[in-house]
């Protein structure tokens, strides 16, 4: 036996219309589609001269105009305006004439000076939180508005879902964007900084092969070590004169391999990084440097503390070269010009022996041509006096032993 049903009572054309009203807001994909739909088919239902949406996504916000139907009368309320009417206790579900509101003055007046004659407000909530606002104005034939509120009661629940649902998805939609745009400026920020380090980087390889190349080419031997006194790096004319390949001493002290002692008093010299205790902040001197292959040579040498950028001290340039061969060079000058002194002075001693000996001479000559032997004796004695006289000089040619060095 069939299970007897009743049959269901047929539908109301309020009923139906608010499912079809209903089916078109469903298919509303952003707050703008739904309010534009909204107004506008209730606007042709209703008849009213103008119908208002308003949203408001958190409770304490103010008010915000989704859409209103005809656009050019969104306008003629201001914001405070419709917190006003949001926020008032005007009757729910009742349309009502401007004429009287005579217990709401602030509103009746914000009315009348907009020429609006009647007005039906509905209050969309949901749990008790007011999401938005509708607003019918001016409408027609009041006394037969049942078949529209009828209508709006079926749909202020729906509409507060898709109003509060939509207005989510806008917010998490706008919140994407904000991300987007900062990730967007983030991410030229970083595009920026990178083709800045990339141009520093680009500039520090250039200077470091331009400082290598000057470095190389220095005639003078270049060490450079850091605070702790560990090499940093060293040119070819170091590496030759150190005896030592600069990829096998990188990062150990340079006290192990560069050692120097005073030329006076043959005591040690402190290692160059401990330059940076010395309130002098330089050292300029010749040393005796000894190698580790046990050589030792007359270096000059120059050191000074480097910094960075921000003025720090980072390390120790030394800058050093062998100057034996000049000291070699400036003791044979010293010896030279000594011999040519002294062939100067033997010139002199010669010239003036030859003088002497021209007297001596002279008189031994007159001696031999005297007939007088009395007066003859007398030129013998003259020419023994000269000969006296040419026997202190000669003492003046014996060499220094200093010279025969």
């Amino acid at each position: 036996m069939s299970e007897f049903r009743l049959p269901e009572p047929p539908m109301l054309a309020s009923q139906m219309l608010s499912v079809d009203l209903l089916s078109e807001l469903l298919k509303s994909e952003s707050s703008n589609d739904l309010s534009i739909k909204l107004v506008e088919q209730l606007r042709e239902l209703s008849g009213a001269r103008t119908i208002m949406l308003l949203g408001r996504n958190k409770a304490g916000k103010p008010a915000k105009l989704l859409h209103s139907c005809p656009r050019r009368r969104g306008d003629i309320f201001k914001q405070s305006e419709y917190d006003l009417i949001l926020s008032s206790e005007l009757s729910e579900y009742k349309p009502q004439k401007t004429t009287e509101l005579t217990n709401f003055p602030d509103l009746k007046k914000i009315f009348e000076r907009n020429f609006i004659e009647s007005i039906f407000r509905v209050i969309l909530k949901i749990e008790n939180e007011t999401v938005g606002m509708l607003l019918l104005l001016d409408i027609p034939m009041i006394e037969r508005f049942d078949d529209i509120r009828e209508i709006i009661s079926i749909l202020v629940t729906p509409i507060s879902l898709l109003i509060r649902n939509v207005g989510a998805k806008d917010e998490v939609y706008n919140k994407r964007l904000e991300v987007q745009r900062y990730a967007d400026r983030l991410k030229a920020l970083v595009d920026e900084k990178t083709r800045e380090l990339a141009i520093a980087n680009e500039n520090l390889e250039r200077e470091k092969d331009v400082l290598a190349a000057i470095l190389k080419s220095l005639g003078e031997a270049v060490i450079t070590t850091d605070l702790e006194g560990k090499i940093v790096s060293m040119n070819l004319q170091a590496e030759k004169i150190l005896q030592q390949e600069a990829e096998k001493i990188l990062g150990l002290p340079i006290e192990n391999f560069y050692r120097r002692c005073r030329l006076s008093d043959k005591s040690l010299v402190d290692p160059p990084y401990r330059l940076i205790c010395n309130p002098q902040m330089s050292r300029s001197a010749e040393d005796l440097l000894l190698t580790v292959g046990g050589q030792q040579i007359i270096i000059s040498e120059t050191i000074t503390p480097f910094k960075n950028r921000v003025g720090d001290h980072i390390g120790v340039v030394t800058v050093f070269k062998d100057v034996g061969e000049r000291h070699r060079l400036f003791a044979l000058t010293l010896k030279a010009d000594r011999l040519e002194a002294l062939g100067v002075i033997a010139g002199g001693i010669a010239h003036d022996f030859n003088n002497l000996l021209a007297g001596i001479f002279g008189f031994m000559e007159m001696a031999r041509m005297e007939p007088d032997r009395e007066k003859s004796n007398e030129l013998l004695e003259e020419g023994m006096k000269s000969m006296a006289r040419a026997q202190a000089p000669i003492a003046l040619f014996a060499i220094p032993d200093e010279i025969n060095e």
